[in-house]
């Protein structure tokens, strides 16, 4: 009798332990199927703004990511040489519409809206030096003083030359029915396209479409093929395994776009081709004059902001700058775009800042946290967070007697 009852418990257990696993296999195969997923490698590469990364663009090259924002809360700083520069300067930050322009989030349709009674538009046009958010600070101050409703839009992108913004240009710019154009140069194109050997005047020598380039680090990619396709249950353990070896494998790999043509200057010890420089300043005044073209046939009015350059201690930012500087001293002197208007940051921005001029911007822009005590820039072109307020202070006050 004892060993009946026990047979029986035996089998009801293996009954029991049967149906358990049954159960788990099929929580296992209902999690591979509809949740964990072995990670393949296109999965894991980072993509959009929130990566830094770019979206290839037929006629530009590239563009920021539509949908997605920068310099608004829950940015983090830029830390570089002991200064911990925060650039969140604002709550909503600064959104891209499908142009990969930045506007202000109550502007995300300002390019299918009709102009409202008394508003104006300002299209801003540049390189990171102008995708920084002075823009945006510029027709704030100009809004304040002026009693006007002055929206602006920011068609600037980190590395774009004068080549781009003309691209830019011609083909969205009408988008906006802009009232007046800032264009913000001419630094990046002395920084590439003058610096790339065999000068093409489409800037082709240097430029590529944005194409990404990975280099796996110096340890073994992890092999999905020796994930078991049964049991279930192994094989969701041994697939959540894979993918915990595969982002560290993924997180030590380098993963870069690339836009330009490759060698580089650097790769090839060029610090600046004389041929390519003359062509670009060249080519630098006919995209000016291209501009002031479109401007002047749809009664827009053009204005061009010559490049602040800043002294740093490297060598290459003191070889560089002075093609920078002699480029705009020929664009200055060329008789192609006499009559343009040119307000010369290199002349007007206050270097170094006086007790004048921060107190002037702090009434400028109050409530407003802004620390003068850290540098004016942190390199030879791109301003502290408290610059940006000297900048827009500085150039509302030129345009604002063009405003009519």
């Amino acid at each position: 009798m004892k060993d009946r009852y026990e047979r029986k418990e035996l089998v009801f257990s293996a009954i029991l332990g049967l149906m358990l696993l049954c159960l788990l296999e099929a929580l296992s195969f209902l999690t591979l199927a509809f949740s964990v997923t072995p990670l393949k490698l296109n999965m894991g590469l980072p993509s959009g703004a929130a990566s830094g990364g770019q979206l290839a663009h037929p006629y530009k090259s590239y563009m920021y990511w539509p949908a997605e924002g920068y310099w608004g809360k829950g940015m983090p700083p830029y830390v570089l040489a002991g200064n911990s520069y925060d650039y969140a300067l604002f709550d909503q930050g600064i959104s891209f519409n499908e142009f990969g322009h930045g506007v202000l989030p109550i502007d995300r349709d300002i390019s299918r809206r009709k102009k409202g009674q008394g508003e104006y538009r300002i299209l801003f046009l540049g390189g990171s030096t102008t995708f920084q958010p002075w823009p945006f600070l510029t027709a704030e101050l100009l809004s304040r003083t002026l009693g006007r409703d002055i929206h602006a839009i920011s068609a600037a992108t980190g590395g774009y030359t004068s080549q781009e913004n003309v691209a830019d240009l011609v083909t969205s710019g009408s988008a906006y029915d802009a009232d007046m154009i800032v264009a913000y140069l001419p630094v990046n194109d002395i920084w590439h396209a003058a610096r790339w050997p065999k000068f093409k005047r489409d800037y082709t020598h240097f430029r590529t479409a944005v194409s990404r380039e990975f280099k796996a680090p110096n340890f073994k990619q992890p092999d999905s093929r020796e994930i078991f396709a049964w049991p279930f249950t192994v094989r969701l353990v041994q697939t959540l395994l894979f993918n915990k070896r595969m982002e560290a494998f993924l997180s030590a790999a380098s993963i870069n776009e690339i836009v330009f043509v490759k060698p580089t200057p650097d790769e090839l010890g060029i610090w600046i081709d004389k041929n390519s420089y003359e062509g670009t300043v060249d080519a630098v005044i006919d995209n000016i004059l291209t501009m002031k073209a479109y401007a002047e046939a749809r009664g827009i009015t053009f204005i061009l902001v010559t490049q602040k350059i800043f002294k740093t201690g490297a060598e290459a930012d003191s070889f560089i700058s002075k093609y920078v500087l002699d480029s705009i001293d020929r664009i200055k002197a060329s008789p192609r775009i006499m009559g343009i208007p040119i307000v010369e940051m290199n002349v007007l921005f206050p270097e170094p800042l006086t007790e004048a001029t921060i107190n002037q911007v702090k009434q400028e822009f109050p409530g407003r946290r802004m620390d003068f005590s850290q540098p004016e820039a942190y390199d030879s072109m791109h301003f502290s967070p408290a610059s940006l307020y000297i900048f827009a202070s500085t150039l509302a006050a030129d345009l604002k007697k063009r405003i009519h």
